[in-house]
């Protein structure tokens, strides 16, 4: 069964290799997917964003473990998400509230049951020391009633997201992901384009291409991209850096 793993860790002090280690050693024949461990120190909104994008493309029965969490040990909950397809284990905290709309029907526990748990567990570490154990439990057949009690989807925890506005002069969003490359990702979806020759970011005009090359190098693009929603781009370069917005930023399309 396939485990994916989406966390703020990084790549150098070790802390995913030991969230394997204790999946491993409890379930041996786990086969673990890095989707990333890259997202920004803390940004659970990033993290939301990049699992909602991503865990669709797994096979039915995935457990996907995300961890961005600045509130660890604090009085957020853990919990398991149970959904037709797909397990989420993780904290309580917004992480999963672009996935949960994605789902036809789930159900959510309280991860309450520390018998379940590595015997010391870190108050800085719920990683390791909680979430770990019971994705691999779960890997093991136990299901998430045993490890928890039933917890109302009312109470999951919910990042405020922005929303578009539309009107009788365009379509308005914001850029709400910025990508490894530089590339400025908004809440407008792509079927917003229609027959629009150009976007507005801030105050700056981009003309409305294909893909990245159907501009020269250095000079940016609006497109819909493989997510789904409309993107700026620059060929060869960062769209951040070359047109100087960050999340939040305006995206509009005209009518």
């Amino acid at each position: 069964m396939i485990v994916t793993l989406t966390t703020d860790f990084g790549s150098v002090d070790g802390y995913s290799g030991m969230v394997k280690g204790v999946i491993l050693g409890l379930a041996p024949a786990a086969t673990i997917v890095d989707l990333t461990h890259d997202i920004s120190a803390c940004d659970i909104a990033s993290g939301a964003w990049v699992l909602s994008n991503a865990f669709s493309f797994f096979s039915d029965g995935t457990i996907h473990l995300a961890v961005v969490d600045p509130g660890v040990g604090s009085a957020r909950h853990g919990i398991i998400v149970r959904s037709e397809r797909h397990l989420f284990v993780g904290p309580d905290n917004g992480l999963l509230s672009l996935v949960l709309p994605r789902l036809s029907q789930f159900d959510c526990f309280l991860l309450n049951r520390p018998q379940y748990w590595r015997p010391d567990v870190s108050s800085t570490f719920h990683a390791r020391d909680v979430f770990a154990p019971v994705v691999a439990h779960l890997l093991n057949g136990i299901l998430p009633e045993e490890l928890g009690e039933p917890l109302p989807a009312e109470r999951l925890v919910r990042l405020p997201w922005p929303q578009i506005t539309i009107s009788n002069t365009g379509v308005k969003g914001q850029v709400v992901h910025i990508d490894h490359f530089g590339n400025l990702i908004s809440n407008v979806p792509q079927s917003a384009l229609g027959s629009a020759s150009f976007c507005m970011i801030d105050q700056r005009r981009v003309p409305i291409r294909k893909t990245y090359s159907d501009a020269a190098p250095g000079q940016p693009a609006c497109y819909g991209a493989s997510h789904g929603y409309v993107e700026i781009g620059v060929f060869k370069g960062r769209a951040d850096v070359a047109l100087g917005a960050t999340i939040g930023s305006s995206v509009q399309l005209p009518t």
